[in-house]
């Protein structure tokens, strides 16, 4: 790529500054379309520019009247005959990267229109630290890849305010805008649609998110001219850009709700949604990477999406749909990546693949590729999976011994922890969720897990509305069980494993001595009745489904027991009143490394431990106390005393790097001087 740099700036001389400069300079801004196009014109300034493509293929066009030079650079050196480019791009050498151009002004108005902005929304007092925005980044590649259009990213995360943002967007000029909303977000996305749904100006306006799709039909209702996109949001967008150009697009705009009848090519396909189809990719650009490092944040990215069962839970309509790809394109875009992390050593080198589900049903050889390609540019890396790509009861005990030896080997290619959906460690409830998992066989997959030295944290749903009184004690019971959570076993081979760990006693005598519950991300959870789930179907079959709450697409519910009820909105209010605290916590330590990450996981520990004993203080409470009301100030009088508690662990965390120090002391602050015990999404 800088050969490739110093070719073009050879053939195209700077009219300000040398050569020489001009290739740093250019690098330096590489990854963000934005800051590129400055550095063009600060480097032509009485020449036009045109920049195309996504980062790893990306096309400079630099010109005075008549367009003579254009250029690519990328991992794969792409010759120019071979990049998807609208007609009228002649070159006078396209089988070389670097060449001699003729645009006409057709050509040139595909690949600069229309306008897109893409932005996403942000509430900082529920999550004080960024990720990266990978929504509106994935978009992003998915219509630059076409080499038509311009597509510029804005991320409340980055300091913005929805005022400034509404501004930005008025003076953007774009001829599409898109806005990525997530739970918790339907207040800023209802001001911002108020905004721009009132402009008067010929501009469409795009919604998408999980938010704006399970809350469709109440946005279609209320905003007639609105888009909302319903499924995979890049294949929306590219649609959405070809039909401005008056292209052909066959069946319409894809995974599109429209608010009102639209003209002909924009329409709603069914139901049954593939996630992405052969020569698609869900990989991000890299506009906002470097600023989102810059504010403490950290870098997400995807290697598969769906999952390979679908939880009673889940709305979503590919659930039971998995798709992965090989690290190809993916190395291409993680080159770029680990630049941008270069220019910032003090960052650690790290990357959290949000997959679902990231073994899936391509199974171990695509995960190994995977695992190998983030190694090989020297990243760690976090991510997700479900708990039968490790214990199954249906698989042999080769199986399960190939299986402890392939979690060995993503761990020494980097893996650096992975999240699990245990979700419950009762059986009925793991029936009524769907799970198709069982107690025992979560139990064995921790032991395995944590046995083999694989850093895990799970997801755990404490309440919900359809359990009994005896479901609720199993659960504060498996929570509390001190001989799942294993020390590294390493003196056994990993094939050893999966048969040590079925042994209660091996598994007692090699207790790392943490009760399950330290592992759990966020205790005392309840259920979320999500719109369009099977378990709300269920809910409303029972006739306790409430009204719908926009800002979390669902509804709320009753529940079965009254007394549990109680106990569950306690628990909620505890994880709010605690949460931004706690996510503070997380991304600190996603951050952190050796014994100061240690540091920060231990002081996690309190808040999960609290967690557990309130839960017991609720169940030895609903013994007593029949009276629902009276049950509910004992559950308020006992958050109270835990919390004063609380915020004296978390004073000593202050002795912490002074920066991680200083952001935990902010955070900490606000803690204490929220008083009440409020639900966020109340």
């Amino acid at each position: 790529m800088r050969e490739d740099l110093r070719d073009f700036v050879r053939q195209c001389p700077p009219t300000i500054g040398s050569t020489q400069d001009a290739v740093p300079d250019l690098l330096g801004a590489w990854c963000d379309p934005e800051d590129l196009a400055t550095e063009l014109a600060r480097l032509y300034p009485e020449r036009d520019a045109v920049i195309a493509g996504a980062v790893d293929q990306r096309l400079l066009l630099v010109g005075s009247g008549e367009w003579y030079v254009a250029g690519t650079f990328g991992i794969h050196g792409h010759p120019l005959e071979r990049l998807p480019l609208p007609d009228g791009v002649r070159f006078d050498t396209p089988q070389r990267r670097v060449s001699r151009a003729a645009v006409s002004a057709v050509a040139l108005r595909r690949l600069s229109r229309p306008r897109v902005a893409l932005a996403s929304l942000y509430h900082p007092e529920n999550f004080p630290l960024p990720r990266f925005p990978l929504g509106i980044s994935d978009i992003a590649r998915a219509i630059r890849r076409e080499y038509t259009g311009a597509v510029i990213l804005r991320d409340m995360q980055l300091g913005w305010t929805l005022e400034q943002l509404l501004a930005w967007l008025d003076e953007s000029n774009a001829d599409i805008i898109g806005i990525s909303s997530t739970f918790g977000q339907h207040d800023l996305l209802e001001q911002a649609l108020v905004h721009l749904l009132d402009r008067g100006r010929p501009c469409q306006v795009v919604v998408g998110g999980s938010l704006a799709a399970l809350n469709a039909d109440a946005l279609a209702a209320r905003y007639p001219s609105l888009l909302i996109g319903t499924g995979p949001g890049e294949r929306t967008m590219v649609d959405l850009v070809r039909r401005w150009h008056d292209d052909s697009v066959p069946g319409g705009v894809r995974y599109l709700r429209p608010s009102k009848p639209l003209a002909r090519g924009l329409m709603r396909l069914g139901r049954r949604r593939p996630l992405h189809r052969d020569g698609d990719d869900f990989l991000p650009e890299l506009d906002l990477l470097g600023r989102i490092l810059d504010a403490g944040g950290v870098f997400q990215a995807e290697s598969s999406r769906g999952c390979t069962h679908a939880c009673s839970f889940c709305p979503r309509e590919h659930k039971g749909q998995w798709q992965g790809h090989f690290p190809g394109d993916f190395d291409a875009v993680l080159a770029h990546v680990e630049g941008v992390f270069s220019a910032r050593p003090q960052v650690a080198k790290k990357v959290f693949l949000v997959d679902e589900e990231f073994v899936g049903r391509a199974g171990q050889s695509r995960a190994l590729a995977v695992a190998q390609t983030l190694h090989s540019r020297g990243f760690t890396w976090e991510t997700s999976s479900r708990v039968d790509q490790v214990c199954r009861p249906d698989r042999s005990d080769d199986w399960h011994q190939g299986r402890a030896e392939f979690w060995a080997e993503l761990r020494a290619h980097g893996l650096d922890r992975c999240l699990f959906g245990v979700e419950s460690g009762v059986d009925n409830i793991l029936k009524r969720f769907n799970k198709r998992t069982t107690g025992d066989q979560n139990a064995l997959a921790i032991r395995t897990l944590t046995a083999l030295g694989i850093p895990i944290r799970c997801t755990y749903i404490t309440f919900d509305p359809l359990m009994t009184i005896e479901e609720l004690a199993a659960t504060h019971a498996f929570l509390g069980r001190n001989d799942l959570i294993l020390r590294d076993a390493s003196g056994h081979s990993p094939a050893e494993l999966p048969n040590l760990v079925r042994n209660d006693d091996w598994a007692r005598q090699h207790a790392a001595g943490f009760p399950f519950y330290t592992h759990v991300s966020y205790m005392l959870v309840s259920m979320e009745c999500l719109v369009g789930s099977p378990y709300l179907r269920a809910v409303e079959q029972a006739g306790l489904a409430g009204p719908v709450r926009l800002s979390m697409g669902r509804r709320d519910a009753r529940y079965r027991d009254p007394k549990i009820g109680v106990m569950s909105d306690w628990g909620q209010r505890w994880v709010d009143r605690n949460f931004s605290l706690d996510y503070t916590l997380k991304s600190l330590e996603k951050l952190a490394v050796g014994d100061e990450r240690a540091a920060i996981r231990r002081l996690r520990y309190p808040v999960r431990s609290y967690a557990h004993l309130l839960l017991g203080d609720f169940l030895s409470s609903y013994k007593h106390l029949s009276n629902p009301e009276v049950l509910e100030g004992c559950c308020q009088q006992r958050l109270s005393e835990l919390a004063d508690v609380l915020f004296a662990v978390f004073e000593n965390g202050r002795n912490l790097d002074p920066q991680r120090a200083a952001v935990l002391a902010r955070e900490l602050e606000r803690w204490a001087e929220r008083k009440e015990w409020t639900l966020i999404n109340g």
